[in-house]
This record gives structure tokens, sequence and C-alpha cells, in this order.
């Protein structure tokens, strides 16, 4: 866990006075500050977090007082509400709706991001569901606004912001379940698709690894391929396990379960499949497809496969090389690649 703060954790706790108990943050950083207030306030402090990865990380020193779900609903009474924004403004009102369905009316309620994250806009979308909503607060380029809940208009739930999509491939035609916050929500990202036509013209077999799955495509179209065994989807956002669980059900050999990269993979694959995410928010991230593309040989079967989908400007196919002796590019458009590896060159 990173020992520097987040900033717009610092700017909480430049307000730490004015934190009430009990206490609940929704979608708390990757950085110590749930700690330090838990630290503070014992049992008063709760958390939720949609990211399995920051949940593994918070879950030894909080233990059940934090919550790894794709629904927020606020179940233990909290005093104070503080959510830190998600880069979609979109499921910033998911979140606003959960809280506003399952808090007390009068909760207070704070509301925290970056301002080149769009947090300014965002007071808006509060004033939807909170009264005497304010400025409270703003510092190292972040700000920070409050207000009272008050009771929602309707009692919301997740399947109130499901989205369908409609994906043609092969001759097949599959509807899948979305929702706010997963990758590519609302259409079939052209990665993806690209990713996808690869599995004819270079087909896979054996078992296999959707990486980073999101709604569940790749793991799926890949599953109704001849001489496909078991396929496991992974990944670290709630709203993606839970999409994902429900376009799979009616596929007795496909397993979906959060992990945290591969923290909780077992065994080894005959492919790894992946379209994997390069943004944190508003920043560009590549540790995590780096990690993914050198871990894989420990996941892979002599004679496996890593097959991922990348924008063509990122670095990605000198990562592989460092790994594998053998890459290719199998696809490419104006704008992604499709990269396969093989012959680990250590494992």
């Amino acid at each position: 866990m990173p020992s520097s703060l987040h900033n717009t954790s610092a700017l909480i706790l430049r307000n730490r006075a004015a934190l009430t108990a009990p206490l609940c943050l929704l979608n708390p950083p990757d950085d110590a500050l749930a700690i330090q207030l838990q630290q503070e306030r014992h049992e008063l402090l709760t958390a939720i977090s949609p990211d399995f990865a920051v949940f593994q990380r918070l879950r030894p020193a909080l233990g059940t007082a934090i919550t790894y779900c794709a629904w927020p609903a606020i179940t233990t009474p909290a005093a104070l509400v503080v959510i830190f924004q998600p880069r979609e403004k979109k499921l910033l009102e998911m979140w606003l709706a959960a809280i506003a369905a399952t808090a007390g009316t009068g909760t207070e309620i704070w509301l925290v991001g970056e301002n080149a994250a769009g947090i300014k806009s965002c007071e808006k979308r509060l004033r939807r569901i909170a009264d005497a909503v304010s400025k409270k607060d703003s510092a190292r380029h972040c700000s920070l606004f409050s207000g009272q809940v008050v009771p929602a208009r309707a009692a919301n739930t997740l399947a109130d912001f499901a989205h369908w999509i409609d994906v043609g491939y092969r001759n097949r035609n599959y509807r899948l379940l979305s929702y706010p916050g997963v990758f590519a929500y609302r259409r079939l990202d052209p990665g993806s698709a690209l990713l996808m036509e690869s599995l004819a013209t270079a087909p896979v077999a054996g078992d296999l690894l959707d990486f980073g799955c999101g709604t569940g495509v790749i793991g799926i179209a890949a599953a109704d391929r001849d001489g496909v065994g078991r396929v496991n989807l992974i990944d670290s956002n709630a709203l993606a396990v839970a999409a994902a669980e429900h376009n799979s059900a009616a596929h007795p050999r496909l397993t979906v379960f959060p992990s945290d990269g591969y923290s909780a993979v077992t065994g080894r694959y005959d492919h790894i499949l992946s379209n994997p995410p390069f943004h944190q928010g508003v920043r560009q991230v590549l540790a995590v497809t780096e990690r993914m593309i050198g871990q894989a040989p420990e996941h892979l079967r002599p004679g496996g496969e890593l097959r991922f989908v990348a924008n063509r400007h990122l670095p990605y196919v000198a990562t592989a090389k460092r790994h594998f002796a053998s890459v290719r590019i199998l696809d490419r458009d104006n704008r992604f690649q499709v990269v396969s590896c093989r012959r680990p060159l250590r494992i």
C-alpha cells in the first residue's frame, strides 16, 4: 500500500475536525487514510470499496468493517458518508442514488475529488439528492463539497442502472448486461472486437483465462468455440464481476470471480486473453498491464499463450519481449493491435 496519501485523502484529513461518527467511506483510495481514521475512531468507521485491489489491501486492517460490492447500500448507520469521486459521472449518479435510497434522511454527505477529474461539475449531481450543498474546502488541486441527504423519490436498486448491449459475432448474437463503471459499458469496445476476431483467424483451445473481463464478452465468445474447455473470467471491478456473472450464467463452463491481477488465480491455462485497462481515474497507468504480461508465464501451461489487445502507441510489445521469446502481432488496425506471446523466457 502506498505510504503517501492521495491529495483527496489529504484534503479529508485537513477537515478531520468536522468528521462525524459513525463514518462511512465510499470508494476509499489506495492509501492509508481509512486505516488512520479507523485507528482514531475504532468501530465507528466502515468502508465500501468497488475495487477488489483496494479491498484486499485494506481488509487485513479493517476486517469486516470494509465490504466489496457493486451496489453501495448504507447498511450500517452512518452520520457522515464520504464519497471519493469516481472517473465516470454516471457511476457517481448511481452511487448517489444508492445513498439516497439507503442512508437516513439528514445524513451528512461529503463529495471529494480532483479538479482535473471534473469534481466541480459534480456539485449539481450532489444537489439532486442533498440539501444545503456547499463547497466546504479546496486544496492540492482538489475540492470538497458537503450536503445533507433528502428522502429519495424512488427506492433505486442496481437494476435501475442496467444497460444492455447487443453484440453480433460470427453468426451469434449476445445480449449483454452492463453497468456504469464497467469498461465501455454502453458498447463493444473496438479493441475487444479486434481481439474477438483473432479467435477465428488464430483459434484457441483448452482452458482459458479472461483477464480484466468487463462484461465478459471476450470469454463468452471464446467459450463458444470448438475445443475450448473451462473459461475463468476475472476483474477487480465489482460492477464488472456482477455483469459478467449475469452474462455467463447460461454457460456452465464459465466461472467469474474477483481478482487483483492474478491474486485469486490458481492453476495454469492454455491461453490468457485480455483487453487490459490503462486508465486509473483520469491518469494513464501502464503498471497493471505490465504486471499482467510479466506474471503471465506463472499461469500458462507449456506451449501456452498470452494474447492481448492494446492501443498501438502503448509500449507493451517491448514489455512482452522482455518476458517471452516469441511475440507476434496477430492483427492491427489504425488504433489497436492484437499481440500474441509464447515461449516464456523464464518461469
